[in-house]
């Protein structure tokens, strides 16, 4: 949180203290997440954030005989193709038919557990594993490795999964036109200890700060980790014929892997140069995608968010051509995979070439922030514009109410005030609930920002709403910062800047 430039210590409101213990994971409302340093992670008022710590891992070598877990044609084990070999750091099951499995038993615990282990699918059909509750009577994480693959996994169990214990069952699955031999190794449990809890009121405030007369401005910038992963190899995804990428111009420069805010550089005379990188992004979740691009020659800049099983691109709004792209996209409930495609569209002539930068991919957290002024220090006043003296700002607070509403509460207005939504500026946008003797106008802040003079006097609570009919959504579900920041103008005329913010 920033005013007028000036950074305003928060640490103080929700802080816990842990020493030199290590934060491995955070605990809220029943939910387990991993920690990592920076991450963004959003709280309701009273709602209590516990951090975790690994205690000392267990290793799982003792597991029940080789069983059938299909059973579905009643042979042998020799018949079925059934093998199983104990290694000293694992097992490995193979199988013709049906489905081969032993288990390991993780035992009973209150705490929150972590489980990693090391699968490697070696032939045949994907290893895969199941975390069977007893309580549940259901598997609470399955997970499966593709034929060929190998991967180190770590899955969060609940607290309410191990109250009756759990169990881990490791399968070899047969019916392919090759055995299937899948292996598992490094297999420990561990118990998630708390170090400590916190939690944040309603009234409680981020900060007090001397404000003089005049008009301020506040910044608010959500810390947040990028979860786009490396760009792969050059691709021509707009192959028409057999000539080589070479050919047809195709050029890739990819920056720093292990920078926040990668850089790209494509080139094009003809078909589409692009690169691809994976995103870390659950079916149904809200992203927000930034980057800024130069559009050298040629074509202009153009992304996809791909949704593998779906098979399309998230719907996202257009690059508009202004140096500039950041939009909240939300994937589709049914999307069993997500990756950013960059292209390069070449034009036929002269070519294309696109240098995209700062490119990150990051959850979208909701953000409110309520301002309200210390009646008990005067220095905190607003002088509003025409009225003699100091006096108290009015008290603005919103939230979002649905995908493409937001909900406004305004207290003790005097006068003339802005409300700005981080959204940009359309003609589909309503205000509703204002007083018959408030005033208000719809205009645009800062050359993108969705903004309303309002004039009156007294309270209000008001409904912004985007109305259907716009071929663009300006709110794609929710806004990533639901943040209203409002100024009290001395001269409405008077152009302010209100918050840096990309051009949504």
């Amino acid at each position: 949180v920033a005013v007028d430039g000036h950074l305003v210590d928060t640490s103080s409101v929700l802080a816990i203290e842990i020493g030199d213990e290590r934060v491995d994971a955070l605990l809220s409302n029943g939910v387990v997440v991993p920690f990592e340093d920076g991450m963004a992670y959003s709280l309701t008022p009273g709602q209590v954030l516990t951090a975790l710590a690994a205690s000392a891992a267990r290793s799982l070598w003792l597991h029940g005989p080789l069983s059938n877990c299909e059973n579905s044609a009643g042979q042998s084990y020799d018949e079925l193709g059934f093998g199983l070999v104990d290694a000293r750091d694992g097992v490995v099951l193979s199988a013709a038919a049906d489905s081969a499995c032993v288990v390991f038993d993780l035992g009973r615990n209150l705490g929150v557990g972590e489980l990693s282990l090391t699968m490697q699918s070696l032939s045949g059909k994907p290893a895969r594993i199941c975390v069977w509750s007893l309580a549940a009577g259901e598997c609470v994480v399955t997970d499966t490795v593709e034929s060929g693959g190998v991967a180190e996994r770590s899955y969060l169990i609940d607290a309410e999964d191990r109250v009756e214990g759990l169990e881990l069952f490791v399968y070899a699955d047969g019916g392919a036109d090759a055995i299937t031999t899948a292996a598992y190794r490094d297999m420990m449990i561990r118990t998630l200890e708390p170090l400590g809890s916190t939690a944040f009121a309603s009234n409680d405030r981020l900060a007090e700060l001397p404000l003089g007369p005049g008009v301020h401005e506040l910044a608010v910038t959500p810390r947040q980790r990028s979860v786009l992963g490396e760009f792969g190899e050059l691709g021509d995804c707009s192959r028409s014929d057999d000539r080589s990428m070479a050919e047809v111009g195709l050029e890739a420069l990819v920056g720093d892997p292990k920078v926040q805010g990668v850089d790209v550089e494509l080139a094009a005379r003809e078909h589409a140069a692009c690169v691809q990188a994976p995103v870390r992004a659950a079916a149904g979740e809200r992203v927000v995608i930034a980057f800024g691009y130069d559009q050298l020659t040629g074509a202009p800049a153009r992304f996809c968010l791909w949704q593998t099983e779906v098979n399309s691109c998230a719907h996202a709004p257009l690059v508009d051509g202004s140096g500039r792209y950041r939009a909240e996209i939300t994937i589709d409930p049914r999307a069993s995979g997500v990756e950013l495609f960059l292209y390069a569209d070449g034009d036929g002539a002269a070519g294309t070439r696109i240098r995209y930068y700062d490119v990150t991919v990051t959850p979208a957290l909701g953000l409110g922030l309520a301002l309200e002024p210390a009646h008990d220090v005067a220095e905190t006043t607003i002088q509003a514009g025409g009225v003699p003296g100091l006096m108290s700002g009015p008290i603005v607070a919103a939230e979002a109410t649905s995908a493409s509403t937001y909900e406004v509460q305004l207290r003790d207005v005097n006068g003339e005030l802005v409300l700005v939504l981080p959204e940009s500026y359309a003609d589909g946008w309503r205000l509703d609930g204002l007083p018959s003797s408030w005033v208000a106008e719809h205009l645009m802040v800062d050359g993108y920002a969705n903004g309303w003079r309002i004039q009156g006097q007294g309270s209000a609570t008001l409904t912004l709403t985007y109305g259907p009919g716009e071929l663009v959504r300006i709110a794609n579900d929710v806004s990533p910062a639901a943040l209203l920041a409002f100024f009290l103008y001395a001269a409405y005329t008077r152009r302010h800047s209100l918050m840096r913010r990309w051009r949504a």
